[in-house]
């Protein structure tokens, strides 16, 4: 049984199971013998605890371990609404339970650490971003780094787009955390691509590239098309009146928060939407160099509007007015790469249903994935691992 697995465990047999409730909840005291088990991680990330007795399944949300008892192999825990007291048949039911519990620990204590110890806080950041400008080792077999095996994935995108019916120019960069998709994608400015780099990270999250000034408006449920067209058009105007060095601009137009460059361009984008024209279509971009908006961690914009739509959803309905070398990428790692199927039911023009358009396919086999192994050996996801 891994501790690790996010669906629901494999049901055990336990000895006993207590439950005494906090006063203040008016429960009644809940005590079963060898009744069954399980435990998983719901899609909020909460620890679920669950019983079932007589065909009745009770559930509890686990907040932290009081003690454990390794020679009686029990476990005491403390879940949202009071105290449970678990007696295990078996010695790796318990160890296994204990460890997956502990792992929580582990990470809630880390999270109170950053949070209120400003200088391992200041630390870690520094770690990750410095951690961001060192390039994974490249496989001298294969000869090829990410950034130009992902240049030359989206040149090839973007020439395919100009001649083929695809219903956008945009594509998924899709792969585990670490093996330097952001990177990459940043550094395609030595490529001289114009990159445009939007991270939608969680506030709270101490990774790098730090989130966006514009993150709240651009996942905000209440946000309209009139914004995501400007947003393009903006950038598009800046390269279409002047031809920027491709390194200056990405420096010049960062968005990371907390910069003078990002709060800038915040203010910039604020005017221009007061201006756009509602009915208007996003710019037309004149430029002869690749330009790339990135969307890193882009499953933030999945969360589903009002309306039944998501801004993700918004964003790719538009992007087809993108002519020319202008390419969007969606990045985000393999846990999250459902949430990026088409929905056939919101596209009223049928566009993906009948087949009349395509969609550009992920791209998900960045050059180091093995040190080892020659690329044209990695055909699929499966023989990667």
């Amino acid at each position: 049984m891994s501790i690790f697995c996010e669906k629901e465990k494999n049901q055990i047999k336990i000895e006993s199971f207590c439950f005494i409730p906090f006063r203040k909840y008016n429960e009644r005291v809940q005590f079963y013998d060898d009744c069954f088990f399980s435990y998983y991680l719901n899609p909020e990330n909460k620890k679920i605890l669950r019983v079932l007795v007589d065909d009745r399944i009770v559930e509890f949300i686990f907040k932290s371990i009081d003690k454990t008892i390794e020679d009686q192999d029990q476990i005491n825990l403390e879940v949202e609404n009071g105290s449970i007291y678990l007696n295990m048949l078996h010695k790796k039911d318990f160890s296994d339970l204990r460890d997956w519990l502990l792992m929580e620990n582990i990470k809630r204590n880390l999270r109170l650490v950053r949070t209120f110890n400003p200088e391992i806080k200041k630390l870690l950041g520094k770690m990750i971003k410095d951690s961001f400008l060192v390039w994974m080792r490249m496989n001298p077999i294969i000869g090829i780094d990410s950034k130009t095996f992902l240049s030359n994935e989206l040149k090839n995108m973007i020439e395919k787009y100009k001649y083929e019916s695809y219903y956008g120019p945009f594509s998924l960069v899709c792969q585990s955390s670490g093996f330097g998709k952001s990177r990459a994608c940043a550094s395609l400015t030595e490529n001289n691509f114009y990159v445009v780099f939007c991270c939608l990270r969680p506030q709270e999250s101490t990774g790098y590239p730090k989130r966006s000034i514009l993150s709240d408006k651009l996942t905000n449920k209440y946000t309209d098309l009139k914004y995501f067209r400007c947003y393009f058009s903006t950038f598009i105007e800046l390269l279409n009146k002047t031809e920027h060095d491709c390194k200056q601009f990405f420096a010049k137009y960062d968005q990371q928060e907390n910069t003078s460059s990002s709060k800038n361009l915040e203010e910039l984008i604020n005017e221009n939407y007061k201006k756009f024209d509602s009915n208007a279509k996003i710019t037309k971009y004149c430029g002869t160099k690749p330009l790339l908006f990135v969307f890193d961690e882009a499953s933030n914009l999945c969360i589903e509007r009002d309306d039944g739509y998501s801004n993700f959803f918004l964003i790719t309905s538009i992007l087809s007015e993108l002519k020319d070398e202008a390419f969007v990428l969606f990045v985000d790692t393999f846990t999250q790469s459902k949430e990026f199927m088409p929905f056939i039911f919101n596209d009223s023009s049928s566009r993906i249903y009948s087949r009349k358009k395509k969609i550009f396919d992920p791209i998900y086999l960045l050059p180091n994935w093995d040190l080892f192994v020659h690329l044209k050996n990695i055909s699929s996801v499966q023989k990667s691992v």
